[in-house]
C-alpha cells in the first residue's frame, strides 16, 4: 500500500502535458565496466547493451534481484526442512544409535536371575553380541526441571560398539571417564553448560552434582551416560543391569527373537532399531506436502516478480525493440536483447536468495525445534544446488512465456519516438 501511494502521488504532481505524451527512456550512462578496457572490448554489442542496461534501470535491477532472492531464499528452506528432519532417524537410529534392538529386563529380578536370563538371551541362535547395563529416567535441574534417561556402562569399550560417542562440536570421539558424565547436546543448551561445568541431578530421591566431561551429539531425548565406576562412587550403589543392547547376526530376521522375548515373561519388551526408524520415517512423511507447498510458493513468487518486471521493461521500451527489429536484428537477438537480462539479474538474485535461505533456515529450525529433540541444523550442498536450478527454471519459463509479448511488437512503433 505504501508503495502504491507513492507511485500514484508521483503521478499526480506530474504536469498534465506530460502525462499525455509518451514517457521518453533513460538517458544511458558510462558504467564501470566501461573503464575496464580488457573485459568491456572482449564483449558483443548484445552483451554491451544488456550491462548498460542493468545498470541504467537501477530500481528494476534491485527489485528483481530482492524478488528472485526471496524465491531461491524459500526453496533453500524448503528442502533444508525436509534435509534437516526426515534425516533424523537415519542419522540417530543408524549412525549414532548403531545397534540392532534393546530389550527390557523384568526390574523385580534379582542380580543373579538377570545374569541368567541374559546369558540365556545370549545364546539365542540370532544373537551376534550384546552387553547388559542399568537404565533409568532421572530429574536434571537447571532453571527447570528436566526429565532425562541414565545408562550406565561398565567400559567404554563394550558401549562403542552400540553407540557412536561424538564430541558436538569438533566430532571427536568420547570415552567414558570414570570423574564424569557425557550428555547429549540439547541438554547441554538447555542447562546452559559445557564440557568441565557441574549439573545437579536426582537419583532415587538423592541429589548428586556431577562434572561433565563431554557433549555428545544426539538428536531425540536427553541422555546421560556414566560408567560403573563412576556411579558406584557417586552413589554407593551397585549397579543392577537391567536392559541390554544387542546385534543380530542376521538384521532382516527379527521373529524368532521377539517370539523368545514375548513367550519369557522375564522379558518384558524387545525393540528393534528397524521398527522405531520406520515408524519415524512414516510420521514425516508430511514434510514432502511442505516442500511442495514452498516450492510453489517460490514459483508464485518468482512469477510475479520476473513476469511484471519484464512486461514493464519491455513496454517502457517498446520503441527501442521496434527499432532493432526495423535494423534487421533476428528473433533469436531480440530475445537475448531483452532476456539475458533477466538470466543474469536471475543468478544475482539465485546466490544472494542463498544466503537468506540459510538465515531463514537457522531462525524456522530454532523456532520449531522442541524440548527433546535437536534437528539437524545445517543446509546440505544439495539444497543450494536445487534452489539454484529451479529458480534458473524458472526465469527461463518466465522468458519463455514472455516471447509472445515481443514478437507482437509492431516495427511502426520505431517512427512514433519523441527521442
Amino acid at each position: 500500500m505504501f508503495v502504491t501511494y507513492l507511485v500514484v502521488y508521483q503521478e499526480l504532481n506530474e504536469t498534465p502535458s506530460n502525462l499525455l505524451r509518451p514517457k521518453p527512456p533513460k538517458m544511458g550512462k558510462r558504467i564501470i565496466l566501461e573503464r575496464i578496457t580488457f573485459i568491456w572490448k572482449r564483449l558483443s554489442f548484445n552483451q554491451k547493451v544488456t550491462m548498460r542496461n542493468i545498470f541504467r534501470y537501477k530500481k528494476r535491477f534491485f527489485m528483481s534481484v530482492i524478488g528472485i532472492a526471496g524465491c531461491t531464499a524459500l526453496i533453500v528452506v524448503g528442502f533444508g526442512i525436509k534435509n534437516s528432519v526426515s534425516t533424523l532417524a537415519d542419522k540417530q537410529y543408524g549412525e549414532i544409535w548403531t545397534y540392532d534392538g534393546v530389550a527390557t529386563f523384568n526390574k523385580n529380578l534379582s542380580q543373579e536371575e538377570l545374569k541368567l536370563e541374559q546369558q540365556k538371551f545370549n545364546q539365542l541362535d540370532n544373537i551376534k553380541e550384546s552387553e547388559s547395563f542399568y537404565r533409568k529416567t532421572i530429574s536434571i535441574y537447571g532453571n527447570k526441571e528436566h526429565y532425562g534417561t541414565l545408562e550406565v556402562f561398565e567400559n567404554n569399550q563394550e558401549l562403542s560398539k552400540y553407540i557412536k560417542f561424538e564430541d558436538y562440536h569438533d566430532y571427536k570421539k568420547l570415552k567414558l571417564e570414570n570423574d564424569g558424565v557425557i550428555i547429549s547436546a540439547k541438554l547441554s543448551e538447555l542447562l546452559k553448560v559445557k564440557v568441565g561445568d557441574k549439573i545437579k541431578i536426582k537419583i532415587d530421591n538423592e541429589d548428586y552434582q556431577v562434572k561433565v566431561s563431554g557433549v555428545m551429539y544426539l538428536h531425540f531425548q536427553h541422555h546421560i551416560y556414566m560408567s560403573e565406576q563412576f556411579y558406584h562412587d557417586l552413589t554407593n550403589n551397585q549397579v543392577l543391569k537391567n536392559y541390554s543392547y544387542f546385534n543380530l547376526v542376521d538384521s532382516s530376521n527379527q521373529k524368532d527373537i521377539s517370539k523368545y522375548c514375548n513367550q519369557n515373561d522375564k522379558i518384558n519388551s524387545v525393540n528393534f532399531i528397524q521398527g522405531i526408524s520406520k515408524d519415524f520415517r512414516d510420521q514425516m512423511g508430511s514434510i514432502d506436502s511442505v516442500v511442495v507447498i514452498l516450492i510453489t510458493c517460490a514459483g508464485a513468487l518468482a512469477f510475479i516478480v520476473l513476469y511484471n518486471l519484464t512486461n514493464i521493461n519491455i513496454q517502457e521500451r517498446k520503441s527501442e525493440i521496434a527499432t532493432i527489429k526495423v535494423l534487421g536484428f533476428y528473433s533469436r537477438e531480440v530475445y537475448d536483447y531483452v532476456f539475458r537480462e533477466n538470466q543474469i539479474l536471475g543468478l544475482i538474485g539465485a546466490f544472494a536468495g542463498l544466503g537468506i535461505g540459510k538465515l531463514l533456515h537457522m531462525f524456522i529450525i530454532a523456532t520449531v525445534e522442541v524440548e527433546v529433540a535437536m534437528f539437524v541444523r545445517s543446509v546440505n550442498l544439495m539444497s543450494y544446488i536445487y534452489a539454484i536450478v529451479i529458480t534458473i527454471l524458472f526465469t527461463s519459463f518466465i522468458d519463455l512465456i514472455m516471447r509472445k509479448v515481443l514478437n507482437n511488437i509492431d516495427m511502426v512503433e520505431s517512427l512514433k519516438s519523441i527521442e
